[in-house]
C-alpha cells in the first residue's frame, strides 16, 4: 500500500495488522499517515493497493507486536513524547518532550461495585444515580502482578497494548509525529456481573502534584470550573456520599495543576463522563457501568444494556472504546493545548471517498485541494458556516479562550470577515440573537444595573456591518450574523 498526496508527491505512511483495542471497526488491516488541510477547506490523497515489491520505498512500513518479558521497565518514545512503563506494565511517567516537563504517574483501572441499598439509604446506584457500595475501587489486577504488554514501533506513530483481563479490558497508547497528546484507547467490557454485583469501572491516574485537593472540569466545553474536594462555594456541604458527592460532569476535558510549579496535567475525552479527584493530584474517570437494579428514577430498568454486535450472545454486556487525550504542559502553555485538542475532538475532520478508478482521473474532474480562506487567529473559530441563499451566509463566530486562561490568546480578537470572500465582496451584515432568529439590535430585554461599561452593553445590543467588516470578540463571546454578499459566490 503507498499514499500520495494531490500532487503526485508520495506521503510516508505504516499499516500494521488489526487492533481490536484500537479500532474496533477496522478492517484487516490499520492504515496510518499524516494529512494536512487547509483552513475551512479540502485537501486529497490517493491510496495505491499495489504490493509493496512494485511501488519500491513509496510502500508503508509494516508494523509488528512485539511483546515485552516480564519484569522488565520498557519507554517508548516518539515524536514529543516519551512513555515509561514499569516492572509490572503499568504506565508509570510521562515525558513532554518540547518542554523538558516530567510526570510520574500511576495509572490503574479500577471499578466499584454498585449499591443496591444499605441501612443508611435504599437508594440504588443506577442510570441517573451514581452510588458504589464503598468508598475504595476494587483492582481488577494485583499491583504487584505484572500485566501483558506489547510494543509496536512505526515511522508516523508507536504504540504499547496493555492487557488487563483478557477479552475484557484493554488499552493502547499511541504517540504520534506532530501530535501534542498522548492518545489512549481503552477497551472495556462486556463486563462480568457473574458475581451478582452491579460494576462502575474507573481509568484513575494518581501523580505527585501538589494540587491542593483541587480538581478544574470544564462547563459544556467552555469555562473550566474549579471543584474543590468536599467542599461548595455557596454552602456548607454535609457528606454523606464521598464518592458520588466529589463525582462531576466531564464532556470536554478535566485537569489538575501543581500549587508550586504549575505543571499541568489534562485529560481530554471524546465523550461525556463522570471525573473526580477523590486523593490530592489523582484523577479518575468512569468509563463504562453495568448495573442490575434500577435506581427508581424513572427509567424503569436496570442499566444493563446487552446484546453485543455480532457476539453471539444476545445477554453479553457492551463494550465501549474510550478516547482519551493526556497532556502535561506548564501553566502558561496549558491552555493553548487543551482548548485547540478539545475542538480537534469536537469537530474531527470530514472523510470522502471517490469512486474514479485512477488518480489522472480524479485530477482531470475535481480539485485536489481548495480552501475558503487563510488560517484564523488562533483563538477564533467559525462555529458555523451556513448558505441560506445564493447570496446570504449565517455565520457564527466564537472566541475559543476564557478570561486569564492564556496571556496572549485571552484577549479581544478582531478578525477582517472580507478573508472568508476572496474573490466577492460582504454587501452587509447584521448580528442576530445566537439561535438567528430576530436580530439582536430589535430585542426588547430587561435592563440590569452592572459594572459592564457603556461599550460593552451597547456591543451586546447588536452591530450592523456595512463598510469595514472587522469583527471583535471578546474572551468566551459567542456572535450569530447573517451576512449578505454583492455576488453570489
Amino acid at each position: 500500500v503507498s499514499v500520495y498526496d494531490g500532487n503526485g508527491n508520495v506521503v510516508a505512511s505504516q499499516i500494521m495488522s488489526h487492533s481490536d483495542i484500537l479500532f474496533p471497526e477496522a478492517s484487516q488491516y490499520i492504515l496510518t499517515f499524516q494529512a494536512r488541510v487547509p483552513s475551512l477547506g479540502m485537501t486529497t490523497y490517493f491510496i495505491n493497493a499495489s504490493s509493496a515489491t512494485s511501488r519500491g520505498r513509496s510502500a508503508a512500513a509494516s508494523m509488528q507486536w512485539e511483546s515485552v518479558p516480564v519484569n522488565k521497565p520498557v519507554s517508548l518514545q516518539h515524536g514529543d513524547w516519551e512513555l515509561s512503563f514499569d516492572v509490572t506494565g503499568r504506565l508509570s511517567n510521562i515525558l513532554n518532550r518540547v518542554n523538558a516537563i516530567s510526570l510520574p504517574i500511576q495509572h490503574d483501572i479500577l471499578y466499584y461495585n454498585a449499591s443496591v441499598g444499605n441501612n443508611l439509604s435504599s437508594q440504588a446506584s443506577g442510570a441517573y444515580i451514581f452510588r458504589p457500595n464503598s468508598s475504595e475501587p476494587f483492582e481488577y489486577v494485583p499491583r504487584d502482578q505484572p500485566l501483558s504488554l506489547e510494543i509496536a514501533v512505526g515511522p508516523i506513530c508507536s504504540l504499547a497494548r496493555l492487557t488487563w483481563v483478557k477479552g475484557e479490558i484493554g488499552e493502547t497508547f499511541r504517540l504520534c509525529l506532530s501530535s501534542d497528546a498522548v492518545e489512549v484507547v481503552s477497551h472495556v467490557g462486556p463486563l462480568s456481573i457473574n458475581s451478582g454485583e452491579g460494576r462502575e469501572v474507573i481509568s484513575r491516574f494518581s501523580t505527585n502534584l501538589n494540587a491542593d485537593e483541587t480538581l478544574y472540569t470544564d462547563a459544556n466545553g467552555q469555562e473550566m470550573q474549579k471543584r474543590i474536594y468536599n467542599y461548595r462555594p455557596t454552602w456548607k456541604l454535609n457528606v454523606t456520599e464521598p464518592v458520588a458527592g466529589n463525582y462531576y460532569p466531564l464532556n470536554a476535558l478535566s485537569y489538575l495543576q501543581d500549587m508550586d510549579d504549575g505543571r499541568t496535567f489534562t485529560v481530554l475525552t471524546d465523550r461525556s463522563e463522570g471525573v473526580s479527584s477523590i486523593h490530592n493530584g489523582e484523577m479518575e474517570v468512569m468509563i463504562h457501568r453495568r448495573l442490575l437494579v434500577d435506581d427508581a428514577r424513572g427509567v424503569g430498568e436496570p442499566l444493563n444494556e446487552t446484546g453485543q454486535p455480532n457476539s453471539g450472545d444476545s445477554q453479553e454486556g457492551l463494550i465501549v472504546y474510550p478516547l482519551h487525550l493526556l497532556q502535561i504542559e506548564s501553566k502558561e502553555s496549558a491552555a493553548l493545548h487543551y482548548r485547540t485538542q478539545a475542538l480537534r475532538l469536537a469537530h474531527p475532520l470530514q472523510l470522502y471517498f471517490s469512486q474514479q478508478q485512477s488518480a489522472d482521473e480524479y485530477r482531470q474532474s475535481c480539485h485536489v485541494e481548495w480552501n475558503v480562506t487563510s488560517d484564523l487567529p488562533a483563538n477564533l473559530h467559525i462555529l458555523n458556516f451556513r448558505v441560506l441563499s445564493d447570496s446570504e451566509y449565517l455565520l457564527r463566530f466564537t472566541h475559543l479562550f476564557a478570561i486569564g486562561e492564556d496571556a496572549e490568546l485571552s484577549k479581544p480578537v478582531t478578525f477582517d470577515m472580507q478573508q472568508l470572500l476572496p474573490t466577492g465582496k460582504w454587501k452587509s451584515c447584521a448580528q442576530y440573537q445566537l439561535s438567528a432568529v430576530e436580530e439582536a439590535s430589535k430585542v426588547n430585554r430587561l435592563h440590569w444595573n452592572t459594572d459592564l461599561s457603556a461599550d460593552v452593553l451597547a456591543k451586546r445590543s447588536g452591530t450592523q456591518l456595512r463598510e469595514s467588516f472587522l469583527i471583535t470578540l471578546d474572551p468566551m463571546e459567542t456572535v450569530t450574523l447573517i451576512c449578505v454578499v454583492e455576488t453570489a459566490q
